[in-house]
């Protein structure tokens, strides 16, 4: 029989090795995921004659369920309010670590809210994994409310789902190639 050929009874090239790589990196996506920071925001709230300016109303939950529940985050998670009508500097406007805070004075524009990070009992920053910001427009006369979910579950669905596609072509791969057919990836 020639070098590196198979007789066909059973032998193995080895196409499993590769698939741990591969599970690794679902592994990783999943664990990293499960931190990711999302923000949400509902319709503009409308409520003529009762502010001249705009408002905005932030509310802080450790997930979706709490959010549900209405039951809001204990830990002091940094928010940053900036005003962007002077792109690409950006104005801060207000930060705040309470889990439920508000401005009724906002003129109109442009405005970003930014998830900085925790801070602790000691007062020290400290990151969360991942964090978002969120671009807005505030008018007088409205508001808007904005929702952060510290563990959304939203990138979760989608990198698990991902990985799994991922993993099921690898193997089908790997099964077509011990039977003679070779998957090449782009």
């Amino acid at each position: 029989m020639a070098p590196g050929r198979s007789s066909g009874r059973g032998e193995r090239r080895g196409g499993g090795a590769s698939l741990l790589p591969l599970l690794l990196m679902v592994a990783l996506a999943f664990s990293l995921s499960a931190g990711c920071v999302s923000i949400r925001m509902e319709q503009p709230v409308a409520s003529p004659g009762m502010y001249r300016s705009g408002f905005l109303e932030v509310r802080v939950f450790e997930s979706m369920s709490a959010l549900r529940k209405e039951e809001p985050t204990k830990r002091q998670i940094l928010c940053e309010l900036y005003d962007t009508h002077q792109v690409p500097t950006l104005a801060l406007v207000h930060r705040s670590t309470e889990p439920v805070w508000a401005l009724s004075d906002l003129p109109d524009g442009r405005y970003r809210l930014q998830v900085v990070g925790l801070v602790d009992e000691k007062g020290e920053l400290h990151s969360l994994g991942s964090t978002d910001q969120m671009d807005f427009d505030i008018s007088a006369g409205a508001g808007v409310r904005l929702s952060v979910i510290l563990s959304s579950g939203q990138g979760l669905a989608e990198n698990v789902g991902r990985g799994a596609l991922m993993l099921g072509l690898m193997v089908a791969c790997a099964s077509l190639d011990e039977h003679g057919v070779h998957c090449t990836w782009p």
